[in-house]
């Protein structure tokens, strides 16, 4: 309990003076599951029960007459209540005292699950109710509604709309003006309160939140009347998909996919002297080759295991062939035909050179020539036009004449991880 001008211990023994009115009395209380030490003393845990929460209940006090509190002794510890004696003049003897009213007050304890005049969505609102309990049968006296978060009192009830209980029952403090005893209380007042608000109250399972994962008829597939054989259930796919987290426990394909690239090349009917771009694909006068499907996913990486170079005509001299690779598509103007000379912003974009100058003479009309057989590292990096495809350039390093468009064959052979 607490003045308006101090604050005061209720000693659980007996009687405790709190002052002399005119003044204004307030129940202060914590929490619904913490102990509130109220004597001068501390007591053993749960020696006097728990004080409900938050509840602040008021009793104006308008004339001079000494104000003295108590704890009810001998009280049952019932969770979320507790009741004081307020008396008004001096105590009798063992714990009596003079004759006046006593006042009620039950408490329902609601939250705010709309926003509305003085609360917000999640605070604690509270209907207090006073009771007359002079006499045998209680009488209504007026109602007042808190909002306990905000501490303040609301002007008028809220709309049922906006509030939910709290609990499936009513919890009384009891604030009175004369001294009480358990037997009376007992068999007199409690009774009346209790006939008042009934034995059982209805509770709605609806209203009763559920753990998650819960078993509802929305979780549940639809069964027949047989009661759910398993070829009965109408709505379960017969299919899951599964999509595995990308781990270290590798699925599929690891390595050891091997891919052999042999592009369409289009070359010009002319004697080409060193340092020329030959051919290009697939139209005539393209210079750029793309060499499609070098890695098996996006962006991805493998080894070039070898580089072939077929010609429908003699290459007797051994004339050699660069092949210039590119990660990604290059943006310089290159042309069959021209002196190969790299654009500044292309620089970057060089994976490696493959020198193609091993030949073989197969007859009198063809030659084949390859790269030295050392695995080369590469990377698709293109995001642009495709994220799979290097990109390359045939540049010659001596002078050889083709006869027709079609007189070179390149192949490239690669494993992709």
């Amino acid at each position: 309990m607490s003045q308006s001008n101090g604050q005061q211990t209720i000693n659980a023994a007996g009687w405790t003076n709190i002052g002399t009115g005119p003044l204004t009395i307030n129940l202060q209380s914590l929490s619904l599951s913490v102990n509130v030490v109220v004597s001068d003393s501390q007591p053993a845990d749960n020696a006097l029960g728990n004080v409900l929460y938050q509840a602040r209940p008021q009793m104006q006090v308008s004339n001079t007459q000494a104000v003295w509190a108590r704890v009810m002794p001998n009280w049952a510890n019932q969770a979320g209540t507790a009741v004081i004696d307020v008396l008004l003049g001096t105590p009798g003897s063992g714990g009596g005292g003079g004759g006046g009213s006593k006042m009620d007050f039950a408490i329902m304890n609601y939250k705010a699950i709309a926003a509305a005049t003085g609360m917000a969505v999640g605070d604690l609102i509270q209907q207090i109710e006073a009771w007359d309990t002079t006499g045998s049968t209680p009488s209504y006296v007026s109602t007042v509604w808190r909002n306990v978060t905000q501490e303040a009192t609301l002007g008028s009830a809220p709309s049922a709309a906006n509030i939910a209980p709290l609990s499936a029952s009513a919890t009384t403090v009891s604030v009175s003006n004369m001294p009480s005893n358990l037997a009376q209380e007992a068999g007199g007042n409690l009774a009346a309160i209790l006939t008042k608000l009934g034995t059982t109250l209805a509770v709605s399972a609806a209203a009763l939140p559920l753990p998650n994962g819960a078993a509802t008829a929305a979780n549940q597939p639809a069964l027949n009347g047989d009661g759910g054989a398993l070829a009965h259930i109408t709505n379960f796919p017969a299919t899951q998909p599964v999509t595995p987290a990308a781990t270290e426990n590798h699925l599929g394909e690891v390595g050891g996919n091997v891919k052999r690239i042999t592009p369409t090349i289009v070359n010009l009917v002319q004697a080409y002297t060193a340092g020329m771009i030959v051919g290009g694909g697939p139209t005539a006068g393209a210079a750029l080759i793309e060499l499609q499907n070098a890695a098996r996913v996006a962006n991805g990486t493998g080894l070039i295991t070898s580089a072939r170079l077929g010609t429908k005509v003699s290459n007797s001299s051994s004339v050699q062939f660069d092949l210039v690779l590119f990660t990604s598509k290059p943006t310089g103007t290159y042309t069959d035909g021209a002196v190969f000379a790299i654009a500044t912003a292309d620089l970057p974009l060089v994976s490696k050179v493959l020198h193609i100058s091993d030949w073989t003479q197969l007859g009198t009309a063809a030659s084949h020539g390859q790269a030295p057989a050392e695995p080369r590292f590469f990377q698709c990096s293109d995001t642009v036009n495709s994220a799979t495809s290097l990109w390359g350039l045939l540049v010659v390093r001596g002078s050889l004449t083709l006869a027709t468009t079609g007189d070179l064959a390149l192949s490239l052979s690669v494993q992709r991880n």
